[in-house]
Protein backbone atom coordinates (compact mmCIF):
# COMPACT_ATOMS: atom_id res chain seq x y z
CA UNK A 1 0.00 0.00 0.00
CA UNK A 2 1.41 3.40 -0.97
CA UNK A 3 0.58 4.95 2.44
CA UNK A 4 3.26 2.67 3.98
CA UNK A 5 5.98 4.45 1.99
CA UNK A 6 8.36 6.57 4.07
CA UNK A 7 11.59 8.52 3.60
CA UNK A 8 14.52 6.35 2.60
CA UNK A 9 12.40 3.46 1.32
CA UNK A 10 13.44 1.72 -1.89
CA UNK A 11 10.55 1.73 -4.35
CA UNK A 12 9.76 0.94 -7.94
CA UNK A 13 6.98 1.99 -10.26
CA UNK A 14 4.18 -0.58 -10.29
CA UNK A 15 4.74 -0.81 -14.04
CA UNK A 16 8.46 -1.59 -13.54
CA UNK A 17 11.66 0.39 -13.95
CA UNK A 18 14.70 1.13 -11.80
CA UNK A 19 14.92 0.84 -8.03
CA UNK A 20 14.55 4.32 -6.55
CA UNK A 21 15.00 5.86 -3.09
CA UNK A 22 12.37 8.15 -1.54
CA UNK A 23 14.02 11.53 -0.89
CA UNK A 24 10.97 13.66 -0.02
CA UNK A 25 7.25 13.10 0.57
CA UNK A 26 4.53 15.71 0.19
CA UNK A 27 1.70 17.09 -1.87
CA UNK A 28 2.81 18.04 -5.36
CA UNK A 29 0.74 19.91 -7.95
CA UNK A 30 2.73 18.16 -10.70
CA UNK A 31 1.14 14.82 -9.74
CA UNK A 32 -2.15 16.19 -8.45
CA UNK A 33 -1.75 15.21 -4.81
CA UNK A 34 0.36 12.97 -2.58
CA UNK A 35 3.70 12.17 -4.12
CA UNK A 36 7.34 11.43 -3.60
CA UNK A 37 10.60 12.78 -4.94
CA UNK A 38 12.50 9.67 -6.02
CA UNK A 39 16.23 9.46 -6.73
CA UNK A 40 18.08 6.78 -8.72
CA UNK A 41 21.21 6.40 -10.81
CA UNK A 42 21.41 5.86 -14.56
CA UNK A 43 24.99 4.65 -14.74
CA UNK A 44 26.85 7.36 -12.82
CA UNK A 45 24.26 10.07 -13.51
CA UNK A 46 21.82 10.92 -10.72
CA UNK A 47 18.18 11.13 -11.79
CA UNK A 48 15.36 12.71 -9.78
CA UNK A 49 11.62 12.93 -10.42
CA UNK A 50 8.30 13.33 -8.59
CA UNK A 51 5.89 10.39 -8.79
CA UNK A 52 2.35 9.99 -7.45
CA UNK A 53 2.33 7.67 -4.43
CA UNK A 54 -0.34 5.47 -6.01
CA UNK A 55 2.12 4.57 -8.79
CA UNK A 56 4.84 3.30 -6.42
CA UNK A 57 5.42 0.06 -4.55
CA UNK A 58 8.00 -0.77 -1.88
CA UNK A 59 10.56 -3.39 -2.87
Amino acid sequence: MSSDIKLGDVVQLKSGGPKMTIQKLGTFTTVGGPGAVCVWFDGSKEQKQVFALVTLQKI
